[in-house]
C-alpha cells in the first residue's frame, strides 16, 4: 500500500519546512509531490501553477495529507501525440496505452491520458467514457462541453458501438449475447451473477455483451471479439472471470499470469463507431 502521512501543523511555515521537519523530505521532493498533486491541505488538493508559489505558506492548524509514494505512470508526450487516431473541431479519438489512467488519480494529476492530451493540444479536453488503467485502445474525447453533452446522449441511447479484443484463458466460448447482473459497489473486484430464469436481481445493474468471434491462438487460450452493450465498471473483466474465462494477465478476476512489457491485461477497445454532429457515421479501428 502506498505510504500516506498525516500532519496537523502547529505553526505557520512554508510547506517545504513543514514536510522537512515532520517527514524529512527535501525541498525538491516537496516540489515534485506538489507538482504531482500528491499533497492535500484541509482535504483540498494543493496545486501550483505559474502564478502560484512553488513553496506555499501553510497556516497553523492546517491538516495535511501527504501521499509520499504516489503511483507513477511514465508518460512521453511525443509518443502520446502519435496515439491520436483522429481529430476534428469537435472531438478526438486516441489510442490509450495499457497501464495509463484516463484521468487524474488521487495522488497524481500529471501522468494520465487527459492531462497529456491537454498539454499536447494546449486546450481543455472533456471525457465522455473511460477505460480501466490496464485496458488499452480507443477512447472518444470531446473538445467542447457541447460536444461532450452530445456524445453523452449517444452513449445513453446506445448509439456508440464499441468492439473489444481480448485474450482469455480457455477455449470453445459460446458465441452470442451474455447477460449478468453486477452488485452496486465502489469496491473491486466487482461481483457479478449470471442471468437466470428468475430474471433481474433486485437493485443490481444489468451487464450485457455479445461474443462475436473466438479463436484458439495458443494452447488453452483464445482471442475473443466482443461487442460491449452496456458500460459498467470492470464489466468485461468481471463477466469473463465469472464465466471461467478470465482475461490473460487480469489477476483480479482469476488469471494466474502476470504480463510483461508494461501491459496489465490483454484487453483492448479495438473499434469505435458513432455519428458525428452532422449525422455522418464515423468508424475508427486499431
Amino acid at each position: 500500500m502506498a505510504r500516506i502521512e498525516h500532519i496537523l501543523t502547529n505553526q505557520t511555515a512554508s510547506l517545504s519546512s513543514v514536510l522537512s521537519q515532520n517527514l524529512g523530505l527535501s525541498p525538491k521532493q516537496t516540489e515534485n509531490l506538489l507538482w504531482l498533486g500528491a499533497i492535500y491541505g484541509n482535504k483540498e488538493r494543493l496545486k501550483c501553477s505559474q502564478n502560484q508559489q512553488i513553496d506555499p505558506l501553510i497556516e497553523s492548524g492546517t491538516y495535511l495529507r501527504v501521499h509520499v509514494e504516489p503511483k507513477r505512470f511514465p508518460l512521453d508526450l511525443e509518443t502520446l501525440r502519435g496515439r491520436i487516431v483522429a481529430e476534428t473541431d469537435d472531438f478526438l479519438v486516441a489510442n490509450k496505452p495499457g497501464g495509463l489512467p484516463v484521468h487524474p488519480t488521487l495522488d497524481n494529476i500529471q501522468e494520465n491520458l487527459l492531462t497529456g492530451l491537454q498539454n499536447i493540444l494546449d486546450r481543455q479536453i472533456f471525457i465522455t467514457h473511460r477505460l480501466d488503467v490496464g485496458t488499452s485502445g480507443l477512447l472518444l474525447l470531446a473538445k467542447t462541453q457541447a460536444e461532450q453533452s452530445r456524445i453523452n446522449i449517444l452513449f445513453q441511447n446506445s448509439q456508440v458501438k464499441k468492439i473489444y479484443r481480448a485474450t482469455v484463458h480457455g477455449v470453445n466460448l459460446p458465441l452470442g449475447e451474455v447477460t449478468h447482473y453486477m452488485k452496486p459497489s465502489d469496491r473491486s473486484p466487482r461481483e457479478v451473477q449470471p442471468f437466470t430464469a428468475q430474471g433481474q436481481i433486485s437493485g443490481w445493474q444489468l451487464c450485457k455483451l455479445r461474443i462475436l468471434d473466438q479463436e484458439e491462438v495458443f494452447a488453452n487460450h483464445s482471442e475473443v471479439v466482443i461487442e460491449l452493450l452496456t458500460g459498467r465498471t470492470h464489466q468485461i473483466r468481471a463477466q469473463f472471470g465469472q464465466m471461467g474465462f478470465p482475461i490473460l494477465g487480469d489477476q483480479m478476476y482469476g488469471s494466474p499470469v502476470v504480463l510483461g512489457d508494461g501491459r496489465e491485461w490483454a484487453l483492448q477497445c479495438a473499434k469505435l463507431q458513432f455519428p458525428d454532429a452532422a449525422g455522418l457515421l464515423k468508424s475508427y479501428s486499431v
